[in-house]
């Protein structure tokens, strides 16, 4: 949660995530005749890219890349620096361009029109808010026309257009304004004296006591590199200091550089830096306390002098702080005219600067602004929407325009005594830097407070502004607040606001940001092409990623350019629908999937990249258990050859993410039964003239299209337009009944609704080779269910010479299921199938009455997983569970009164279900850590055995009755673990966890021994099994239980799925629930 914290507020001390992009350091050149004029003034970056020497820095890996993939990036850098460089050549040259006109004689009108907008943009600039953490475009004012908002308090205030987050998307919206650097910024830093790798007099290493990396292929020094970190700013993407304009002269930046500027200038510079950090102490220290400032160990020289603050300097800063903070500043602005001030005591006013010196270097016109903003009124929520969502729900703050709404007047609405009261208790308030914001201890707050927060508000502070993530001080601060009169509403508008009043809670971090994080977001960014918006999702989805190695991304990056063909943009939206394909291993992950498309499926090298990009997932997934499989049961139900699959594979690739026993064995049942297929085959032609109706609702959509073709034509002649037209099936429900009803009235619907050829493509064969010859499977498994399967070859010639068997001893191990070397293979043909047979009724004995009971069960979380909902947020679990018998029961509601009994005795915590009359379902929170869909999936079947024990320990004297019972999952994982009877009861032998975890054959699934141990424990017991002599339980003689997937045991056309998917959904409303009451919403 804390790195979704840091990139969704972009509160990270700048020398991390969109920071530092492109900086570039001098060194010590070697003594010698000049050979060009790049050691004279301040030389930007150069467009071009270079490689270190081996003696000069970090050497590149030999082979990592092909010059495919090289010249790819290449040519996307290029393309890049050019449009970069076009759009500052144009707000320099303040010529109009000339719009292509669409009709003949309009090019004059269109020139003057873009004339106009050209002289409008020219009056623009872009400059960064430390206040609001935003770029800013301001329109100058007509007497103030050097783009400085805030050197002199008597200039008009520059109106506010309109801000951005991130300055890439400013400056597509702006490409012709000037983008400035932030006002505490005078000129650039030393980074941008750059010594070029490709200078004569350049010998690749640089000084002796420098360090040397690569950043963006250009030698940079760490050493000065982190020191000047503080000074870049958030939100810029690949965007550098040293491509902003300065308002202040160029002499300076580089005069604290240590080898261009001359010694003495140098000299002289810093002792300036010190001089004026001397004022600063004098200013601020007091002659009645011998306490250190809280901050004194953040002033160092080097910060005073990149901000180029003199002694002079210093004490006009010292001066406007003191009538902001005590006595006020009126400034006007626009049309409202606002006093900018606090009223302060002079021992106040001591107190605040002793402990927080930082104000003085901070530039007085931005912390103007964020006072002003603090005591400005709230902004009509009735007219505002956004502004209203954020005030009661606060949510929705970034798509609020902050800069613009407190240029128009608006802001927090904090009357003087207020905001007053909070800048004394907590200084920390009005830092404009994150590394600055950070506040102090709890001792601290506690020692200032005359009395302390009550623990019961800081509880209501962290569940009203949702302060997960951020530092416990946080919490404390808003509490302090809320108790001086600001109202939640209030809180929350600052918050969203003003993004320094948060700080993240970082300690917990291993990632350095200079050296580890921002290195791999740069290159995410610039390899891959993303804007800065693109880059922070793909985080807050996918945090690890910043842990991901240079070298290991740039394989990865290597092999999908030139193994898969696919191209930078295909990479690029693959990628943002799945964040973890960069992570994957070439060699155990990514090679193997791509081996399985090409020599498996048959699919053509050409189509490979487009199944990546379409469903980048399946390269997550298993093959053995999971893709091999799908494939599998398509093959078997409907009589294709693995080519045919794969074209239909290469047709909608995401087939394979759908799930096998809720979706794709569901929708082949429903199709066969409706259409009365009686050959496998005829379903297969089906499937491969429209393959995407795997991804149509089967109760949804297909079973309501012929619900509605049920109502006007006969059984057969429905069937018959589906047979003749297929395509009926993929077209939305709205389409569908809309073309029925224009249907006119004198002609045939069966011919209305036939196909016709006009606009269609035929549909072309995917398949690398022709199907032929006969599939062979390979499974570690002797049961030919197909759950699990290691290869799969197109013929048996293949299998042989793959083998190195004779055809013939394939054919008989086929038949007879010999087992080659641990594996056994198998014949679609010949193989059962992979359906699960009619349930049968049990065998027992006529004396016996059997009693035959089903349990459906169903976990959920909330929330869920999306794209929306960062990765490592919390969540809360919650299961469902329902009981049904088949009426064998004489006294329904006396078995169900008990039933109930049993289920309120195993869960403390019930969700209430608002009536009391249904006392066959049972919603209960999850109450183990770590909840996830798959955790509380396979809870929910170790609860119904829970509740089952506990029923039938009353029964245990009734003679002559046999409780069978069946119990329904829905969750796949689950099911993978305890669809093996034999093999449950063998787990549940072992007592403890520890002696299961060594005879538990999935290494995956041991992360939840803690469930899956009580689960085969109770399952062993229920099924008359001798329990373990530690045990204290005794085994059951009237029971037998077995689980099935609940895709198996209902009718998916006759409302079966509809129910399964309401019983899920009561499992997430639970979960839900919980989740509201662990915040005190219910």
């Amino acid at each position: 949660k804390y790195y979704c914290n840091l990139l969704h507020t972009q509160k990270i001390t700048r020398t991390s995530f969109y920071a530092l992009n492109g900086k570039e350091t001098n060194y010590e050149k070697p003594k010698g005749p000049k050979k060009s004029g790049k050691e004279k003034g301040i030389i930007l970056p150069k467009a071009k890219t270079t490689t270190p020497k081996k003696n000069g820095g970090v050497q590149a890996k030999s082979g990592s890349q092909s010059n495919k993939g090289k010249d790819v990036i290449k040519n996307a850098k290029k393309a890049a620096t050019k449009k970069r460089k076009q759009s500052r050549t144009v707000s320099k040259k303040s010529k109009p361009a000339i719009i292509p006109s669409s009709k003949k004689g309009d090019t004059k009108a269109s020139t003057t029109t873009q004339a106009a907008l050209s002289d409008d943009d020219n009056n623009m600039f872009i400059r960064f808010s430390r206040v609001f953490q935003r770029h800013v475009v301001y329109k100058k004012r007509s007497n103030n026309t050097d783009g400085n908002t805030n050197t002199n308090e008597e200039k008009v205030m520059d109106e506010v257009v309109q801000s951005f987050e991130f300055l890439d998307e400013a400056v597509k919206s702006f490409p012709n304004a000037r983008v400035l650097a932030p006002t505490d910024l005078p000129f650039p830093p030393p980074s941008c004296a750059v010594v070029y790798e490709d200078d004569d007099d350049y010998d690749g290493r640089g000084s002796s006591s420098n360090q040397l990396a690569v950043s963006r292929g250009r030698p940079i020094n760490t050493d000065i590199e982190n020191e000047e970190s503080e000074t870049t700013i958030a939100g810029m993407g690949l965007w550098t200091l040293c491509e902003l304009e300065y308002d202040g002269t160029t002499t300076s930046a580089a005069a604290f550089g240590p080898s261009i500027a001359n010694t003495n200038t140098n000299e002289y510079k810093y002792e300036q830096a010190n001089d004026a950090l001397r004022t600063l102490l004098q200013l601020v220290s007091s002659e009645s306390s011998f306490v250190v400032p809280r901050h004194f160990f953040r002033l160092d020289q080097r910060r005073i002098a990149m901000r180029g603050h003199t002694p002079e300097s210093i004490t006009m800063n010292h001066f406007r702080l003191v009538n902001m903070l005590n006595c006020g500043i009126s400034s006007s602005g626009g049309k409202h005219t606002v006093t900018a001030g606090l009223a302060m005591n002079p021992s106040d006013l001591a107190f605040v600067m002793q402990n927080f010196p930082q104000l003085c270097l901070y530039d007085c016109g931005e912390l103007e602004s964020l006072i002003r903003f603090l005591l400005q009124p709230l902004p009509p929520l009735d007219s505002i929407p956004s502004v209203a969502l954020v005030a009661d729900r606060g949510v929705g703050g970034a798509n609020v325009d902050w800069p613009s709404l407190s240029g128009k007047g608006y802001g927090a609405g904090l009357s003087v005594d207020e905001a007053t009261s909070a800048i004394r208790m907590m200084p920390e308030l009005l830092a404009l830097y994150y590394e600055d914001s950070r506040k102090p201890s709890m001792v601290y707050m506690y020692n200032q407070m005359q009395s302390s927060i009550p623990p019961k508000l800081i509880n209501e502070a962290n569940i009203q502004l949702n302060l997960e993530g951020t530092d416990p001080s946080d919490a404390y601060t808003f509490a302090y607040l809320h108790s001086l009169g600001i109202s939640w509403s209030q809180l929350r508008i600052l918050m969203a606001s003003l993004p320094l009043w948060t700080t993240c809670n970082l300690g917990l971090s291993t990632y350095d940001a200079g050296k580890k994080m921002l290195p791999i977001l740069d290159t995410l960014q610039s390899k891959l092409e993303l804007s800065s918006a693109e880059l922070r999702k793909l985080m807050i989805r996918m945090p690890s990623l910043m842990g991901m190695g240079m070298s290991a991304f740039d394989d990865r990056l290597d092999f999908f350019i030139n193994e898969a063909d696919m191209s930078i943009k295909e990479l690029k939206e693959a990628v943002k629908r799945q964040p973890s394909l960069v992570q994957y291993g070439v060699a155990s992950t990514l090679r193997p999937k791509l081996r399985f498309f090409i020599e498996e499926l048959g699919i053509p090298q050409s189509s490979i990249s487009r199944v990546i990009k379409l469903a980048p997932a399946t390269m997550g997934l298993s093959l053995t258990d999971n893709l091999r499989p799908k494939v599998a049961c398509i093959m078997k139900m409907c009589a294709l050859h693995v080519h045919e699959v794969g074209n239909i594979v290469s047709t909608s690739p995401q087939i394979l993410l759908l799930s096998q026993k809720s979706k794709i064995e569901p929708t082949l049942k429903f199709l066969a039964a409706t259409l009365l297929l009686s050959e496998p085959r005829e379903l297969g032609e089906l499937i491969m003239s429209v393959p995407r109706v795997f991804h149509s609702g089967l109760d949804t959509s297909l079973a309501k299209k012929f619900e509605i073709l049920n109502k006007l034509n006969s059984k057969e002649e429905v069937i018959t337009i589906i047979r003749n037209n297929p395509s009926l099936l993929v077209s939305s429900t709205a389409v569908f009944e809309d073309r029925i009803e224009r249907c006119p009235s004198q002609e045939d619907l069966a011919t209305w609704l036939s196909p016709s050829n006009k606009g269609r493509r035929k549909n072309k064969k995917q398949s690398a080779s022709n199907p032929r010859g006969e599939p062979i499977l390979v499974s570690p498994s002797p049961d030919a269910a197909f759950n699990s399967m290691t290869k799969i070859y197109p013929s048996i010639q293949e299998a042989a010479q793959d083998l190195g068997m004779d055809e013939s001893l394939i054919s008989k191990a086929c038949k007879d299921g010999i087992s080659d070397d641990g594996s056994y293979l198998y014949s679609i043909t010949d193989s059962p199938s992979i359906l699960p047979p009619e349930q049968a009724q049990a065998n027992s004995p006529s004396h016996v009455r059997t009693i035959p009971i089903s349990i459906f069960c169903s976990g959920g979380i909330y929330p869920s997983d999306s794209v929306e909902v960062a990765r490592g947020q919390s969540r809360t679990g919650g299961l469902a569970i329902q009981v049904f018998t088949d009426g064998s029961i004489h006294d329904q509601s006396q078995f169900l009164r008990e039933f109930s009994a049993a289920a309120k005795s195993c869960f403390g915590i019930r969700v209430p279900t608002g009536t009391d009359q249904d006392r066959s379902k049972l919603m209960a929170v999850f109450p183990l850590v770590n909840p996830s869909r798959n955790r509380c999936g396979l809870f929910a079947c170790s609860g119904a055995l829970k509740i089952l024990e506990e029923f039938l320990n009353s029964k245990r004297n009734e003679g002559g009755t046999l409780y069978d019972i069946k119990v329904y999952t829905e969750s796949n994982y689950a099911w993978k673990l305890v669809k093996s009877k034999d093999r449950l009861i063998e787990l549940g032998s072992y007592f403890t966890s520890l002696e299961m975890l060594a005879h538990l054959d999935m290494a995956s699934y041991s992360a939840n021994i803690d469930i899956l141990n009580p689960l085969a424990r109770s399952f062993r017991r229920l099924n008359g099994h001798i329990e373990p002599l530690q045990s204290p339980h005794r085994t059951f003689d009237n029971a037998k239980v077995e689980f099935i997937h609940s895709m198996d045991g209902i009718a998916p056309n006759n409302g079966g799925l509809r129910y399964v998917k309401s019983l899920n959904r009561q499992a997430r409303s639970a979960a839900k629930w919980q989740f509201k009451r662990e915040r005190n919403l219910v």
